[in-house]
């Protein structure tokens, strides 16, 4: 059994479709620690919502979660903002001390609740998202079959414009 500390955090996001919005990251408490659990995606709008406030699931839920090793923060990346609860990187350290917990919490994602959430928001990963990864075998492919013409055709055309 879990339970939501009530402390939702927020990531800024731009990977839903050309729109902004946040992840929803919330600890979960348990009886051996805690986790700290992305539910999902939610539009901008909904940050100072009140409909926010509602996300969390009522009652007793059983949870499919997938444990992450979060990403290590790009050089480019706009430090946190932990006083306004908005998070450029996901740095478990930080958000569990910003969340209250006593120690830094392992990351998840949350796949499927049960019962299901009747609200659109927060939208969370689907299993088949955990088998594709950002750029695909199939996608290297492409990208060496393209260079690999672009180089032959600079190729023939050096030869041709200075040996013939």
């Amino acid at each position: 059994p879990a339970s939501t500390s009530g402390t939702q955090g927020g990531l800024a996001s731009s990977s839903n479709k050309d729109k902004t919005g946040y992840f929803v990251v919330v600890p979960f408490l348990l009886k051996s620690g805690s986790l700290l659990v992305n539910r999902g995606w939610i539009p901008q709008g909904m940050r100072n919502n009140a409909e926010a406030a509602d996300l969390a699931p009522k009652g007793s839920v059983r949870v499919v979660l997938v444990p992450y090793k979060p990403e290590k923060t790009g050089s480019l990346a706009p430090p946190n903002e932990p006083a306004k609860n908005i998070w450029f990187s996901m740095d478990p350290a930080e958000m569990s001390a910003q969340a209250g917990l006593p120690e830094p919490a392992p990351m998840c994602d949350l796949i499927e609740m049960d019962p299901p959430s009747k609200e659109k928001y927060p939208a969370p990963k689907k299993v088949s998202d955990m088998s594709n990864f950002y750029v695909m075998p199939i996608t290297h492919l492409a990208y060496s079959v393209t260079w690999y013409l672009l180089s032959a055709g600079m190729a023939v055309g050096t030869y041709v414009r200075f040996f013939r």
